[in-house]
């Protein structure tokens, strides 16, 4: 059996243990675990099988089936996620309001109407679905109101509402949507200052760092960018050597020879670093070490070099 297929399959069983579980939540009020009618499990499997397979046109019918049978709301939701993921966006704009009318209707399946209208390309009915029915306290809220937004051009105000998503939920995703956001609108420093923030409170986590280098590399702001190259070492040693090339480059050589140490870059650095400075003695005798050390000839070839250069009387 193909992987692709065992984690369908595996699926079908995770959701057929969770409809069985929730199987008494009917009006009838029956015991959890316990069947409104002796088919009940059968049509159940039925219907998973047709969704792993994309069929949705032959799980709609069980579903519909199984709440008049049962009357148990998890059968009409379920209908209503089969008939968005058919793409009857009509379709589900109608059940939903028919829910509401009926005061039924709950953020789960309202969700469902927005993405509707949203695949419609009806974004104002969208958006008066959102400023009417849904929780305004919510990630979604702020998330979807704020594609909308952007879609309709008004990006200042799409702006105010990626800041509320973050100010609710201060997360990495919803940080880096913001940050993005800010530096498409080229607001660099106000990206920054959110980023910086993060940091101090938060760590370096890796994709808030990598947004950081990017920003500041686009600023060629490089004593930040080495800084931010220095916390980014733990997770690759590269980021190290890029610190260590910015140093050298900007004649820090305090700074990248204490990178050398706490970072345990390796002797060969010492010798880069030397050679950087002009220090042809310490270069040869470093350059000894490393021959000592691996037998490579080379070495040995460069401690003849640096050495003659390093000699004051040297003949040009």
């Amino acid at each position: 059996m193909k992987i692709k297929q065992i984690y369908q399959y595996t699926n079908i069983l995770i959701t057929l243990f969770f409809l069985l579980f929730i199987i008494g939540c009917s009006a009838k009020k029956p015991q959890i675990g316990k069947k409104a009618f002796d088919k009940e499990d059968e049509y159940i499997m039925k219907a998973l099988f047709f969704e792993s397979n994309g069929d949705y046109n032959k799980s709609i019918p069980i579903y519909e089936f199984l709440y008049k049978k049962t009357n148990k709301r998890i059968y009409l939701d379920k209908k209503i996620e089969d008939l968005f993921y058919s793409k009857k966006y009509n379709d589900v704009i109608k059940e939903v309001e028919d829910l509401c009318k009926k005061k039924l209707c709950d953020d789960k399946i309202l969700r469902y109407e927005v993405f509707a209208y949203l695949n419609l390309g009806k974004l104002n009915e969208a958006k008066d679905l959102l400023l009417r029915k849904l929780n305004k306290k919510d990630e979604f809220f702020y998330s979807v109101m704020s594609y909308i937004l952007i879609s309709e051009g008004k990006e200042s105000l799409a702006l105010e509402y990626i800041k509320s998503l973050y100010a609710l939920n201060p997360n990495k995703n919803n940080l880096l949507k913001l940050s993005d956001f800010l530096i498409k609108l080229k607001k660099y420093n106000e990206a920054l200052a959110y980023l910086r923030t993060h940091l101090k409170m938060y760590g370096c986590d890796y994709d808030i760092c990598i947004k950081l280098a990017d920003v500041y590399k686009s600023l060629y702001d490089y004593d930040n960018l080495a800084n931010i190259y220095e916390k980014l070492g733990v997770y690759d040693i590269k980021f190290y050597i890029l610190a260590f090339n910015i140093y050298i480059q900007n004649k820090e050589f305090k700074k990248a020879e204490r990178l050398i140490k706490t970072a345990k870059l390796g002797d060969e650095y010492y010798l880069f670093l030397y050679l950087a400075k002009k220090d042809y003695k310490k270069a040869a005798y470093k350059s000894l070490e490393l021959y000592d050390k691996t037998g490579n000839l080379d070495y040995l070839i460069k401690y003849c070099e640096y050495l003659y250069t390093s000699h004051p009387t040297k003949r040009s």
